[in-house]
Parts: C-alpha cells; sequence; structure tokens
C-alpha cells in the first residue's frame, strides 16, 4: 500500500508532513502468490507518469512505521542547491528509509545524480539507498542512526566510467534495543560497487526483493569516493539483544566484484577496535547454477579499503590508530602482505602498506559466465 502518491504534478509544496504506519495488505498478499503490492509510506512521483512531474518540494517532514520504504524521492542535480527534499527523515521502515533515484524532468540527471539534507534511523534494511543507471550518483550532508544495513550507493549499469560518493555523512551506532526483532548484524556503511543492471522502484515481484541483492557480475569501471565521514558511537561489538555490529561491511548482494572503496577525512568518535568491521565470506548457498557455477565466487575475498587521514576521538577509541591505512579481507595469502595485521574479529587485516591494490583480468574463454566446460 501507498501512504501518499504524488502523481503527474507540478509545482506541490509541502511543508511538515507526518505519514505514519502504512501497512502491507495482507489479503493481497495471500491471493497474490509470488506477486507483491507497490509500496512505501510516500511515492513521489516514482508509480505512474513520472516525467510529468517536476518543481515539486517537500520538506521538514517524516515517514515513519513504513512498509518497503519511507520515502522514494528523487535527487536534485549535482553540485546544485538542493531544492526539492529538505531536511526530511525516515524511521522505523520494515526496509529502506529512503530509496533515491534521479529526477527524470532533469535531463542533467542522466549523467549525474546527487541527494542530501536526509536523516534515517532504526530501518531494518538501509537508511538510504540509491541503484540506478546514473554514472555518478552521490550522497551527501546526511545522518543516520542505528539502521541495520547501513547505507550504499549501487550503481546499475555497465561503463568505463562510474562514480559513487559520499560527503560529509555521520553514521550512529546503535542507540537502543530494537523492541520486537534483534537482528543478527547490524552495519553502519555497506561498500558501494555497480552490478550491470538496476531494479524497478516499485517491484512487482517477491524475487526483486530485496533491492540490494542481485547476484549479477560486476562493473569494473566503478570508483568509490568517500570524504569527511564520521563514525559515533560504535562502543562494542555486541547489540543490547545479542547481535553484532560493525561500521563497515560488503554488500551482501555483490558477489562478483567490489570496487576499492577510498576514503579521505575519516573520523571515529568512540569506536572499539572490534566493531570496526566485518566482512562476510562467500555463503556457501552461493555454489550453484544460477549463482556462481560449481565454485563459489570471490568477491567478497578480495575487499581493499583505503582510508586516509583518520582522526580518533573519545573512549573507546580501535588498537591502532594510525591516520592511513587499509583493510583487506582474510583471504588466502593476506597474512603474507608486509605490514598487514589479522583482526579476526573482523574476519580481515588491518595493514599499512600502500602497495596493495585490485587486480582485474577478464576471462575472454566460452564459458566465461557458466563455467561450464
Amino acid at each position: 500500500m501507498i501512504g501518499m502518491n504524488i502523481n503527474a504534478s507540478q509545482d506541490v509544496k509541502i511543508d511538515g508532513l507526518h505519514v505514519m504506519d502504512v501497512k502491507s495488505n495482507s489479503g493481497r498478499k495471500v491471493s497474490a502468490g509470488f506477486a507483491i503490492e507497490q509500496e512505501a509510506c510516500v511515492a513521489n512521483c516514482s508509480l505512474f507518469n513520472t516525467a510529468g512531474c517536476a518543481r515539486n518540494v517537500i520538506k521538514n517532514s517524516i515517514a515513519a512505521g513504513c512498509t518497503y520504504a519511507g520515502w522514494v524521492q528523487p535527487m536534485h542535480g549535482c553540485d546544485a542547491p538542493n531544492e526539492n527534499f529538505i531536511d526530511n527523515v525516515a524511521h522505523s521502515s520494515n526496509r529502506k528509509g529512503a530509496y533515491f533515484y534521479p529526477d527524470p524532468s532533469d535531463s542533467s540527471q542522466g549523467k549525474c545524480a546527487e541527494a542530501s539534507k536526509f536523516s534515517a534511523y532504526h530501518c531494518m534494511e538501509q537508511g538510504a539507498i540509491a541503484y540506478w543507471h546514473t554514472p555518478d550518483l552521490r550522497f551527501k550532508d546526511m545522518s543516520f542512526i542505528d539502521n541495520v544495513l547501513g547505507i550504499t550507493t549501487m550503481g546499475g549499469l555497465e561503463s568505463d566510467k562510474i562514480d559513487l560518493k559520499m560527503e560529509n555523512i555521520h553514521i550512529h551506532g546503535e542507540v537502543e534495543a530494537y523492541p520486537d526483532t534483534c537482528p543478527e548484524y547490524k552495519q553502519g556503511l555497506w561498500f558501494s560497487g555497480s552490478l550491470l543492471t538496476h531494479k524497478d522502484l516499485h517491484p512487482t515481484g517477491a524475487s526483486a526483493l530485496p533491492i540490494y541483492n542481485a547476484h549479477e557480475p560486476g562493473s569494473w569501471g566503478t570508483a568509490t569516493s568517500f570524504k569527511n565521514m564520521y563514525f559515533h558511537d560504535w562502543q562494542s561489538k555486541k547489540t543490547v539483544c545479542g547481535g553484532n555490529q560493525a561500521i563497515f561491511g560488503n554488500n551482501l548482494g555483490f558477489s562478483d566484484y567490489v570496487p576499492k572503496q577510498s576514503f579521505d577525512g575519516v573520523t571515529f568518535e568512540n569506536v572499539h577496535d572490534d566493531a570496526v568491521a566485518w566482512l562476510y565470506d562467500p555463503p556457501k548457498a552461493w555454489i550453484n547454477v544460477t549463482d556462481c557455477g560449481n565454485f563459489n565466487c570471490t568477491g567478497p575475498k578480495n575487499i581493499l579499503v583505503n582510508i586516509k587521514r583518520a582522526v580518533y576521538k573519545g573512549s573507546p577509541q580501535p588498537d591502532r590508530t594510525s591516520a592511513n591505512f587499509s583493510i583487506i579481507s582474510n583471504n588466502n595469502g593476506s597474512s603474507k602482505f608486509a605490514g598487514c595485521k589479522e583482526r579476526k574479529e573482523w574476519n580481515g587485516y588491518w595493514c599499512e602498506n600502500k602497495e596493495l591494490a585490485i587486480l582485474l583480468f577478464e576471462s575472454l574463454d566460452g564459458d566465461t559466465w557458466d563455467r561450464s566446460v
């Protein structure tokens, strides 16, 4: 179900809207089989006649207790003032706080789109996600508190040049226990990357959910940039209810390739060493004809996070407080890299080694995709 749908409208001005407790149509679910409702608290020009929308403004508004997403919301032009979606909040969504997409009424966003001035907390998937076939996607000036699967940007195209960027983002750890459920794992920031296609804004088939879960080949031309990132109050690896949490984590849908995650200017405030990262191994369930073939995909085994100009504040602090360091996966041979120390709580390694890189090579064999020969 949809709480509010803006459709084929121009110059709509909304200030101080509260949309809350929008639930799924349980009767429809029983009768529909694999079909699902198109859902959200607020669908802003994302359902029908999207090209008919222009110059709509939503500010100082809240979407809470939403099914699927609090907001399905157009972005704005890169390096341009945010004049369409300002100081809005989502919380307690059963999936996403906001699903951002480039505004089709602005042709420039076919090349670069930005979302900014948004906050989300206590969402059961991402506080915010952008997943589209625009080659430059950006998040800027946002705050997030205690979301289960952090935030992420995902390209959905094949290109030699894709840029995924974040700047001035504040991400807070656990502030209180979830009342009805205990997530096995919570993470603050999911690594960005690109797949060959994107998904609909409002899927109609259950197989399309969750949005981030695609298991497609990665797009190799992707570069990431995270500037002036702030991580607050990740004081323990364990949550109050007994689950686990960490700041950095790899996207559960990236089975093939994860580009280098490049950070410049990072503040760790009240961050325990055990809660810095968790890098998951490829699930054995991926070993099948549809996903990875007869042996597992290796994307999660080739993670490289490069951090420059890190600052540490408060207490606790990580065991090592270097301004420049890297994080890599727990892979065969990782222990042999100079300057790398194993961190079992991360399932990875902390490194001071400027020579680390990701090597890409392409197979031209006929069985490249199915490994059938």
